[in-house]
């Protein structure tokens, strides 16, 4: 497995793990068992994981070395500075990336950084590594993080956000003016203008993710990729077949079938108004609306990853798989669903997507599951208990955009599958911009209210159809 596929079994076995860990230690033989080699394999997966990372991360100085060579550009002996990290260096200046590299520079920048926790900057020297694992989609984020992650550009954003560009000091400016060229060589917008101010990459919810409470479990159990581009590629296979044959017989043709998916891109963008007057009397603005945008993000994902339509938006995971009706388990009823419904949805599974398949649906439907009773293999809880975390032995997670009736075939109540087959693309640049007047409809007059305007960009689609089925409504 490359780099990204280690990440996202190490999230899998993570998110299993602690499906069984919410048992409050109540396990059965059989759990037991699969707890103890879960944690066997993550542990080693894990190890794994980082010594391919620090291997990834000295093959990309070396080359960084060598991309950099000029003859004749080095010191003489005598006169050479002592290494980097036996000095105090600061990362950001231009002069010590030009001496070790961007990679370097950067996964210094990344590990002191004052802005983020642990697991953000775990977050981002991931999407480091990407970079060199994955250039074609993330060719450049070691340049981002550097043009956009120093304390001046912070400031600087900070000023010029809160109409504040004539308090910018020399160095402000500059670091301002560097990222201003870096945003129009890499075309990080839509168009051939800005459009706006970047996040610090510190700040930018498209490089440290972060989840404002909303019930929507996509981004914990998909596959998540981030780019520096506007679409993601990859590569899938449907893998080949082996066969037994007699001494000295030809070989049968196991040539595999290799398809190049592809997710797009789209922007999302509003508008956060304020009044003048809470603009100069509250304290702390800038944090409060960093939580909406936070927010409304987490809020419109939620939306999109689940039933978006694909026009100029992501494609939702549940339109992306209906259009197939050789994916539904229907209903033996209309407008009804028993036990026996669900175990014929789990039934219709692939073998091979079994062992890593899940569960979404909407609270609806997870009570409706509670309704069954403790007969059916004891899936259930009593009433007042919390909801399900499991249905036959696979992981369940309630999705508040997922349906909450059953009164057409158009109705979805479950998608089960393996969610590691949808993919979700976070373009990295979260871009804002101050507004200091905006207007009301219908006249060209002030209303007293200034604002933030906000725009991203991600998609979303299903990399691979056979690995989900909907349990659907048949229809009257």
């Amino acid at each position: 497995m490359n780099l990204s596929e280690q990440a996202a079994r190490l999230t899998e076995l993570r998110d299993q793990i602690l499906t069984l860990a919410d048992t409050d230690g109540d396990l059965s033989d059989e759990d037991a068992t699969r707890y103890a080699e879960l944690n066997t394999e993550f542990d080693e997966l894990r190890a794994t994981h980082e010594a391919d990372f620090v291997r990834a991360a000295e093959y990309a100085q070396r080359i960084e070395a060598v991309r950099n060579f000029e003859a004749g550009a080095f010191e003489a002996p005598e006169e050479r500075r002592a290494p980097a990290f036996h000095r105090e260096v600061d990362p950001f200046d231009e002069s010590y990336r030009a001496e070790v590299g961007a990679r370097e520079a950067a996964t210094r920048a990344i590990g002191e950084s004052r802005h983020i926790d642990a697991d953000a900057q775990a977050e981002a020297s991931r999407k480091l590594a990407l970079a060199y694992t994955d250039p074609d989609n993330m060719r450049g984020f070691d340049e981002y993080v550097l043009v956009h992650g120093s304390d001046d550009y912070t400031s600087a954003f900070l000023k010029m956000t809160s109409g504040r560009s004539w308090d910018l000091t020399d160095a402000e400016k500059h670091a301002f003016r560097s990222a201003q060229r870096w945003d129009e060589n890499r075309a990080m917008s839509l168009t051939a203008a800005n459009g706006g101010a970047l996040i610090p990459s510190f700040l930018d919810p498209t490089v440290i993710l972060t989840n404002s409470g909303t019930i929507n479990p996509l981004r914990a159990i998909s596959r998540v990729e981030s780019v520096m581009t506007n679409v993601w590629t990859g590569v899938t296979s449907a893998g080949i077949t082996l066969a037994y044959g007699t001494e000295a017989g030809d070989s049968s043709d196991v040539a595999a079938s290799y398809q190049s998916p592809s997710v797009t891109c789209y922007k999302a963008s509003g508008t956060v108004p304020v009044s003048i007057e809470a603009f100069e009397d509250i304290q702390g603005l800038g944090a409060e609306v960093a939580r909406e945008i936070a927010d409304a993000k987490d809020r419109l994902d939620a939306q999109v990853f689940t039933k978006g339509t694909g026009s100029n938006q992501p494609i939702g995971v549940v339109t992306a798989l209906y259009g197939e009706t050789t994916l539904w388990s229907s209903h033996s009823t209309n407008s009804a669903m028993t036990a026996t419904d669900v175990l014929n949805t789990q039934n219709a599974l692939p073998a091979r997507w079994q062992n890593s398949a899940s569960w979404i649906g909407s609270l609806h439907y997870h009570n409706r599951v509670r309704q069954f009773g403790t007969a059916y293999y004891g899936q259930t809880r009593e009433f007042g208990q919390p909801i399900s975390d499991s249905i036959l032995g696979r992981p369940a997670y309630q999705a508040s955009d997922m349906s909450t009736a059953l009164s057409s075939v158009t109705n979805v109540a479950w998608v089960y599958g393996d969610f590691s087959n949808f993919l979700i693309a976070d373009r990295v640049g979260m871009a804002v911009e101050f507004i200091p007047h905006l207007f009301s409809a219908g006249n060209t007059l002030p209303n007293g209210r200034r604002g933030w305007y906000v725009h991203y960009r991600n998609g979303s689609d299903v990399v691979n159809n056979t690995a989900f089925v909907l349990s659907v409504n048949p229809g009257a």
